[in-house]
């Protein structure tokens, strides 16, 4: 991958890409927000589910039904969008970025990106990315 390449990344593309506030009317939208918001801190479905006021099921059912993706594959997407960006932009280590988007090491990063058959994530220093 070159330097000019642009990085489309797909998992997004379902998830809202400008989030209003949801005003707690739709648990799924601020599932998202909140998710977008503090992905670093490792938030869990439990915590996250009495915060909008739902049970966990119930917001499980709600991400599936509106994103078509579980509250852990939202998580890792927003913390895979939230690295690609600052392995683009800084000129931090990439076991950092990886630390500091909430993943529990360089190698838990390196593995979602296969899983999405993106390149590693040394190869991704310095690549724009297309919004």
């Amino acid at each position: 991958m070159t330097q000019s390449t642009k990085l489309v990344f797909f998992p997004e593309q379902s998830l809202p890409s400008e989030v209003g506030s949801s005003g707690g009317a739709d648990p799924a939208l601020h599932t998202v927000e909140i998710l977008r918001e503090r992905y670093a801190e490792r938030p869990c479905l439990r915590l996250v589910a009495r915060e909008v006021g739902c049970h966990e099921r119930t917001l499980e059912r709600a991400l599936k039904r509106t994103y078509g993706r579980s509250f852990r594959e939202i998580l890792q997407i927003v913390r895979l969008r939230a690295a690609l960006r600052l392995l683009a932009e800084s000129t931090a280590k990439v076991e950092v970025v990886a630390l500091e988007v909430g993943f529990k090491s360089r190698g838990a990063l390196g593995k979602l990106l296969r899983r999405y058959d993106l390149p590693c994530p040394v190869r991704l220093k310095g690549v724009s990315q297309e919004e």
